[in-house]
């Protein structure tokens, strides 16, 4: 079972949800270590939300200690058949949570052309590869999430995904961005993964969706290992 969950922070302060992982200091170092103001929140409210979204998965349970690789791929130190991976941007966060190996980035339809012109040709190799992964697809469950009262609860509006099919997401910038980085996410390497994209998309499935917040558009893809 693989649960994405999708969480607008653009008009939160950081005392309306709680991080409630004392049992993760690599955590609460990193958040702390985060000198952007925006960022440090929407990272701190994506780790509130996975842990409302662990109990959830696993009746309840404490959410286990997450650690780190040296590559810094974060997953739980006790409960290795969970996985998990975290984005954040534009004001939102996404947590998926999962029986299986999983990266997932989330973009803000912010940049201007000449920027996203400029990324486009740097890259231009890495996105090719991208091209050759398959047309199969993950079954995910989405949940919308609002902060009330400060806690992270189900969104009681009903909020429209747009599947993205692999020909059109091949021509959005967003869209093939965010399949970047959910395939390096899964791999788990960092930007060093790029050498060897090729052989991450042959052996992973791609899922890409697009959704409006408060009219903001965002691209949100999901890597699973096949």
């Amino acid at each position: 079972m693989i649960r994405i969950g999708i969480l607008d922070v653009s008009e939160c302060e950081p005392c309306d949800f709680k991080i409630g992982i004392g049992s993760s200091p690599s955590v609460l170092e990193r958040i702390e270590k985060t000198k952007n103001p925006k960022e440090k929140l929407e990272r701190g409210a994506a780790y509130a939300l996975l842990e409302r979204m662990y109990r959830d998965a696993c009746f309840g349970a404490q959410m286990p200690e997450i650690i780190y690789t040296p590559s810094g791929k974060p997953h739980f130190f006790e409960n290795k058949d969970c996985h998990f991976s975290i984005s954040h941007s534009g004001g939102a966060v996404t947590v998926v949570i999962a029986d299986c190996e999983v990266g997932v980035d989330i973009q803000a339809d912010l940049l201007n052309e000449g920027t996203k012109s400029r990324v486009g040709k740097r890259f231009r190799d890495s996105l090719l590869a991208l091209d050759k992964r398959c047309g199969d697809e993950p079954e995910v469950n989405f949940c919308f999430y609002e902060i009330r009262n400060g806690e992270i609860l189900p969104s009681p509006n009903a909020d429209v995904i747009e599947n993205v099919t692999k020909e059109k997401a091949d021509g959005e910038f967003y869209s093939k961005w965010t399949l970047l980085e959910a395939a390096i996410k899964l791999d788990g390497g960092g930007f060093s993964s790029i050498g060897a994209l090729p052989g991450i998309v042959g052996g992973a499935s791609f899922l890409t969706v697009k959704f409006d917040v408060r009219g903001r558009e965002f691209a949100l893809s999901l890597a699973t290992k096949k």
